[in-house]
């Protein structure tokens, strides 16, 4: 008998040890420097007023000891959603937080979220505003961002008072004058204001509005690098990672937007605040914090042309451009980038970052995209297949002129005959390379020896005085 009520008094305690408390966070954070619940399974609840790369912060009321940090790489809830879950407490790094959520349910949405409490930043550095939102009145900008992201500003009363950008980046500029609101964080022995978006920086000059004629400011690198500002512009392509926009036609007035989380489609009138960032010698908006569609259905900018030595120009990145006659010499590589030359020979890269298309040796196209630069080159990214036409220049009321290449299949030579003078030809192998090239010639018929070819099949191409030319495939055996 003994022996059962040991067992049973075990099992109590057991049950003990698990059972689920519902607590305040009040109640939680113990007005202590560590939380009389810690290592505790607990049920609680709260408004979310924020969320960072690791979890969320919620709270059930206004100012001191009334917020925690949710670790949790799970649930998705939104700023506004009053959340009920179960978790267990945790000191982590001397930090109180929730973590291992076992039960969640979003009990509503849209709720207002708490009134920030008014705090010196003498007392952001006290336990109590610990995972609160808070905010610090008439700062002065002392140490810009270091390499995590952490910067300085001294309130009023001269004290310090750090930033970090757990939720939201931003980047100051010395001596600014702000008001700054956010969650107060702790992390390798400091407390730090984490601001959620740009609309918790009043008075800050990052987010002003710039036009992207600006942001490039007609040089290698924006005068805008490493600032965060808003621009808008209408959405002239799509890639995997990204867009592009212009807010007008030509030179410089194009901008490639970084930001996987948002999609628009072409024709968009978008607005975005972010980073100008060089990436890689390329002018682009990076770290996306706000993002809207203004109106759909936009007539884009006028498509300018340029030549393909133009093409090579930081004039006309990320802008919506025209390149005509471009002959193709290079089929797609393992990465779908190919190329060509345009009627002044200058050679120009095509790209499959928003368009993947598939070119024959010798055709001669009018291609239209956007100029983008990556890899210490410029590629022009067609966008979709109406960007790619056939270039019919001078002859375009002529019939392109037939030509004979015998025999075929050929084993030592071939013979090309033309009803008109041939001025040059020239034969590809199945990989684009060129690997016979004759020019200067007027002749209507010509032979070519191939016995140093390998066996596959060719593009003969061949051009006529006019510059009209055709072309033929042959097989050597």
């Amino acid at each position: 008998m003994k022996t059962f009520y040991t067992i049973l008094a075990a099992m109590f305690l057991t049950a003990g040890l698990f059972a689920q408390t519902e607590v305040t966070i009040y109640e939680i954070q113990g007005q202590t420097s560590a939380s009389p619940y810690v290592n505790q399974i607990v049920i609680t609840h709260g408004i979310v007023t924020a969320i960072s790369f690791n979890g969320f912060y919620i709270q059930d009321g206004d100012g001191a000891w009334n917020g925690v940090f949710v670790y949790n790489n799970t649930y998705s809830p939104s700023m506004g959603d009053d959340v009920t879950l179960t978790a267990k407490v945790q000191e982590y790094y001397e930090m109180t937080e929730l973590s291992n959520v076992t039960a969640f349910t979003v009990q509503s949405s849209g709720n207002p979220l708490p009134v920030p409490v008014v705090i010196t930043a003498l007392e952001a550095q006290s336990e109590s505003y610990e995972s609160v939102l808070s905010k610090v009145e008439n700062v002065t900008v002392t140490e810009l961002p270091d390499q995590y992201g952490i910067w300085t500003a001294k309130d009023q009363n001269n004290d310090d008072l750090r930033v970090d950008d757990d939720v939201y980046l931003y980047t100051p500029t010395m001596n600014e004058e702000l008001t700054l609101i956010g969650i107060m964080t702790y992390s390798f022995d400091e407390h730090k204001l984490n601001p959620r978006s740009i609309d918790d920086i009043i008075g800050g000059s990052a987010g002003q509005e710039v036009s992207i004629y600006d942001i490039q400011g007609q040089g290698a690198a924006s005068p805008y690098d490493g600032q965060v500002i808003s621009t808008s512009g209408i959405v002239t392509g799509v890639a995997f990672n990204g867009y592009a926009i212009q807010d007008g036609s030509g030179a410089w007035n194009g901008l490639f937007v970084f930001d996987s989380d948002n999609i628009p489609v072409i024709g968009d009138e978008v607005k975005v605040t972010g980073e100008v960032q060089e990436y890689y010698d390329m002018t682009e908006l990076g770290y996306i914090s706000s993002f809207s569609v203004e109106s759909q259905g936009n007539q884009l900018p006028a498509v300018v042309t340029i030549t393909a030595l133009q093409s090579n120009m930081e004039d006309y990145e990320s802008v919506l451009v025209q390149v005509q006659n471009v002959e193709v010499t290079e089929l797609p590589d393992q990465y779908g980038v190919w190329r060509g030359i345009d009627g002044q020979s200058a050679d120009i890269v095509m790209d499959d970052d928003m368009y993947a298309y598939t070119p024959t040796i010798g055709d001669h196209l009018n291609i239209t995209g956007v100029m983008l630069y990556g890899f210490g080159e410029y590629k022009l990214n067609p966008r979709m297949a109406d960007d790619i036409t056939p270039f019919i220049g001078i002859n375009e009321n002529k019939v392109k002129v037939q030509i004979t290449v015998y025999p075929n299949p050929a084993t030592d030579a071939i013979t090309i005959t033309a009803k008109e003078k041939i001025s040059s030809y020239e034969i590809y192998d199945a990989s684009g390379a060129l690997v016979i090239q004759r020019s200067g010639l007027q002749v209507s018929s010509v032979a070519q020896d191939v016995t140093n070819l390998t066996k596959g099949i060719y593009l003969v191409k061949v051009e006529f005085a006019d510059f009209s030319f055709n072309s033929q495939k042959i097989s050597i055996q």
